[in-house]
């Protein structure tokens, strides 16, 4: 049993078995817990007829059925055992440790990033486990920075790890093979590094770009990077780049496009390191030089961005923070790149082979190792099925997929 969140669900069924043991055919509900639930329901836009229902439950004469607490329990996606909890789930805990969260006034995280969270946070208790099983200690680069506040000296002692030139990223034909070079390079030295535009495997549950980007969990064993898959290659690229600094740092993230034009010493020391990866200043002045002189500013972004596959709005930033452009060109064009996401809506056209997604999702390594470990007898089919959110087919063929 991994982590808080099934801890609860745990004792939730526990309660509901001994209900159905005594015959109540009926269920109470904790009116502070159903309180908590409807405004779960209400600020993550579930449907008003869920929501009216859970308040016809407020009525003392009213008791739903097991029935009718399941259905309002996938609807709303709260686990059916928090209804069968006493008070309402303290769930702050899960997301206490994000600065960004708490930077944000009256902010209540989705219940797609909580479940998100909370999955992310159960495999990386399972990978420490893996990793000191098998012999894995500490990793000296989480935290190795300190309080460094150079992002020279911190991109390179990133590229150094990683064993990448600082010309790396214009050496890869597209951003789709620059994100997963720099991916790989990562979990070779031992960060997991997951990529999913959904909650878990429901392809209903889209996350939202809007909310996050990435996530970071700094763990001196198994640092674990989730990475929101609904976003488009370029913002993948940075939002990983941006988390392998916190890393370094040794500090817990949540990246959202505030970070981006965040005045936060931590977060600008975070951004300048991601542009200084993959658009090292050096370069990046020598091109800037050569291609400006013949064309407009926009044309200058739009050829550097071509040249280092990356987004016209890291360049935009890159040339900002070396006085090259003004802050309202940055902010045209941060706001162009911006509307030219939306129109996208690129997660909706997905599709492909199911297996070739899972494993991308987890990428090689980590199923490589949830493989070994159960042929070793340190982990149960079960577990396995619960990380990967799979079934016995599916991740029989998500094996099979990854040794082709």
């Amino acid at each position: 049993m991994y982590g808080r969140y099934n801890e609860l669900c745990y004792y939730g069924y526990v309660n509901l078995k001994i209900k159905i043991m005594s015959k109540t055919v009926t269920i109470d509900i904790s009116k502070q817990l159903l309180a908590w639930a409807i405004d779960e329901a209400e600020r993550n836009d579930v449907d008003l007829g869920t929501i009216d229902k859970m308040k016809t439950w407020l009525n003392d004469d009213f008791k739903p059925s097991f029935r009718q607490i399941s259905d309002v329990s996938k609807k709303t996606n709260i686990p059916f055992g928090y209804f069968l909890l006493d008070n309402a789930p303290s769930e702050s805990y899960q997301t206490a440790e994000f600065r960004t969260l708490g930077s944000r006034p009256n902010y209540k995280p989705s219940r797609n990033l909580i479940d998100t969270i909370n999955s992310m946070l159960s495999i990386q208790e399972w990978a420490r486990s893996d990793y000191l099983e098998n012999g894995y200690g500490k990793r000296d680069f989480v935290g190795s920075v300190g309080d460094c506040d150079d992002y020279q000296t911190v991109a390179s002692r990133i590229l150094d790890e990683l064993s990448l030139e600082p010309d790396w990223c214009c050496k890869c034909s597209d951003n789709k093979k620059a994100f997963s070079k720099v991916r790989s390079r990562a979990e070779s030295v031992g960060i997991i590094v997951i990529v999913s535009g959904v909650v878990g495997s429901n392809t209903k549950r889209v996350l939202s770009v809007d909310e996050f980007r990435g996530v970071t969990l700094i763990d001196d064993v198994a640092p674990l990077i989730f990475i929101n898959g609904a976003d488009t290659y370029n913002g993948r690229l940075f939002s990983l780049v941006h988390e392998l600094s916190h890393v370094w740092i040794g500090v817990s993230d949540l990246y959202d496009d505030e970070c981006f034009n965040n005045y936060n010493k931590q977060e600008q020391l975070c951004n300048a390191v991601a542009a200084e990866l993959i658009v090292p200043r050096e370069f990046f002045m020598k091109e800037w030089n050569q291609i400006s002189r013949g064309c407009s500013v926009k044309e200058a972004i739009e050829k550097i961005s071509n040249l280092f596959n990356c987004s016209r709005l890291v360049v935009a930033r890159r040339a900002l923070d070396c006085g090259l452009v003004s802050k309202d060109v940055y902010e045209m064009i941060s706001s162009s790149v911006a509307n030219e996401y939306r129109n996208l809506k690129k997660y909706n056209k997905k599709g492909g082979n199911y297996y070739k997604n899972l494993s991308f999702r987890f990428g090689n390594n980590f199923i490589h190792s949830l493989s070994q470990s159960i042929q070793n007898g340190r982990t149960t089919y079960t577990e396995a099925y619960s990380l990967t959110g799979t079934n016995r087919k599916t991740f029989d063929g998500l094996l099979r997929s990854i040794n082709a």
